[in-house]
């Protein structure tokens, strides 16, 4: 999206046909395609900006382009309101991105809350694009809602004939345990005795157990792999002696709280 703003900003004429990118909101997706026609005589010149543009960022390796004629068949474009109201919706999440990074917890990793564009599928009516959001335990999920719709729908009025929204489609509450809490101990000296560095922290993640935190039972997480640059990766991936060791530690806590 930041390259083909630049390229619109810089006065190419281009007629969107496909925008597509990401199969599940929270998992890092490993391509995105946009698909467009451009007027012949601004050919020669995008190709130029697209060369320097990777060189000037150094995203090389980050972008590919495929060029074809129009050929035979007809072309469907995307109407040019869809696309330019996808691209202030997105300033907007950006925007919301950068408000929620001022407000951090250094208890957590990251130590702010964060927000994620995962997923953009074209339909035959509409465009979706899914969002995965994460707030820090302090922070209210109704008032940040409550603010995305206010922007959403100012967004919408600008455009009259589209029918832009934004809806909530699943909402976790946050997981906020107490670092001298029993179940938190028994784990920390599990660990240890499984062998693992008892280091604990608080994630950006979202799981089963702030259900059960909610509900009034304590609640922690633990699971075996690497998670900064690996968890919902394309190539994610586990190490077979981490699965071991856990089994070891899943069975001393078994014995320290429920034997």
């Amino acid at each position: 999206m930041e390259f083909l703003n630049r390229a619109i900003e810089a006065g190419f004429d281009m007629r969107f046909t496909r925008v597509d990118g990401g199969d599940t909101v929270n998992k890092v997706p490993d391509h995105a395609i946009a698909q467009f026609f451009l007027n012949s005589h601004q050919f020669e010149d995008f190709k130029r900006f697209f060369r320097e543009y990777l060189r000037t960022h150094g995203k090389e390796r980050a972008f590919r382009v495929e060029l074809g004629g129009v050929g035979e068949s007809g072309v469907k474009f995307l109407s040019d309101s869809v696309f330019q109201a996808l691209r202030e919706v997105v300033a907007v999440l950006r925007s919301l991105s950068s408000e929620l990074q001022v407000k951090q917890d250094g208890s957590f990793n990251p130590p702010y809350s964060s927000l994620n564009m995962g997923r953009l599928k074209q339909r035959e009516a509409g465009l979706d694009l899914n969002c995965d959001l994460r707030l820090l335990p302090e922070l209210s999920m109704e008032e940040i809602e409550k603010q995305i719709t206010t922007a959403i729908q100012g967004v919408a009025n600008k455009y009259p004939t589209l029918n832009i929204k934004a809806t909530v489609e699943r909402s976790n509450p946050g997981l906020n345990m107490g670092m001298q809490n029993d179940l938190v101990k028994i784990c920390e000296e599990a660990m240890i005795g499984a062998g693992l560095d008892s280091a604990l922290a608080k994630k950006a993640t979202s799981t089963e157990a702030a259900q059960y935190f909610k509900a009034g039972y304590d609640a922690v997480i633990f699971g075996p792999g690497l998670s900064a640059g690996n968890s919902h990766s394309p190539n994610e991936y586990n190490i077979l002696e981490q699965l071991e060791r856990a089994i070891v530690f899943y069975e001393n806590v078994i014995e320290k709280a429920c034997l």
